[in-house]
Parts: structure tokens; sequence; C-alpha cells
């Protein structure tokens, strides 16, 4: 297998910018609202985790939870328009789409370094990666996101997927000129 490590290439899903996209949101209320990318059961997603910083979060701050998970394209993406925050405190994933997704609706992201993510996030504005599985590291860097005005609770999570070329146009091109190589 080593021998052909200079011959892989990662090419993660794209996303439809087209139908991913940030709407402006006036809306300044007293709660806020924090998504879970996945299925609570699924014991990678960390839910465990994920509830000890909603706990710790609650005990200042009205906290109402999304769970990302048997939702329609179209419910994911009003769910999106209805978070402040994505935290994933997973311990393990690929290329997640859900935070190609946020990042498309400029939603602020707290996640574990898990996949990509770590690349994907790179110098993204409100946007962390947190090297541990402690509740209180998390907390602070959600805390700091949820105290900014609404106006400034947003990332440039977009323009970084534009730089990536992440847009699912890009990626069928990507696919499509590798396929050509091989012919």
């Amino acid at each position: 297998m080593k021998r052909f490590a200079h011959k892989l290439i990662k090419i993660p899903c794209g996303i439809n910018t087209h139908f991913f996209k940030p709407i402006e949101s006036i809306q300044d209320r007293v709660s806020y609202t924090i998504g879970f990318p996945g299925n609570k059961a699924r014991p990678e997603k960390n839910y465990a985790l994920f509830i000890e910083i909603i706990n710790i979060l609650q005990k200042k701050y009205s906290i109402d939870i999304i769970e990302f998970h048997n939702m329609s394209r179209v419910q994911v993406l009003e769910a999106m328009h209805t978070i402040d925050i994505l935290c994933m405190t997973s311990t393990i994933e690929g290329s997640p789409q859900i935070i190609k997704e946020a990042m498309a609706c400029n939603i602020p992201i707290v996640s574990t370094a898990v996949g990509d993510v770590e690349d994907l996030l790179h110098e993204v504005q409100n946007a962390y990666i947190i090297h541990s599985f402690t509740a209180k590291d998390f907390v602070e860097k959600i805390e700091g996101i949820l105290l900014l005005p609404k106006t400034e609770r947003i990332s440039n999570g977009r323009k970084k997927l534009e730089y990536m070329q992440l847009d699912e146009q890009a990626v069928a091109q990507k696919i499509y000129k590798l396929y050509q190589t091989l012919l």
C-alpha cells in the first residue's frame, strides 16, 4: 500500500452552495440554539459530552438543542438557519457534510479535531477546534460566540469553502478530471 501512497487523492463530497447559503437574521433572542450533528444514539457522536456542555451552559443561558438526524435537506437548511452554533463532539469522522453545510451558511462551529475538520475550519472566524474531550474547553469557546452581538455571531466559512473549491460543481470537475487521467 505504501508504494501507491503518492497516487492517493482526497476528494471530499461537495456542497450545494446554491441551496445552503446564509440568510440575514436580525432577530436577537434571549435564548440560544445549538445544533448537534448526528444521531445521539451513535456512540461515536459522543452525545454524553454534548449534553455535559449544554448542562454547563444552561446554568447561565437559555439553550435549545436541534439534533440533525432523520431530516430532509430542506429541514436541515431550515434548522441550520435556526441555530446559533453547531457543536460537534464526535470521536471519529471523515469529512462531515454537516460541517461544510454550516460553513456554507456562515454558522459558527465548535468541533473536536476529527477527520478533515481542522483543515476545513483553519482560519475561519468563529470556528474553533477543540483538542480534548473536556466540556469546559468547549464551553469557553461557545460562550465567547454566544456573547457576541447577533450581527457578529457569524463565520466566514462560505468563503473558505469557495477557496477550497468544495462546491459540488468544483468537486464534480475534480472527479471528472481524475477520470480523464485514467483513460
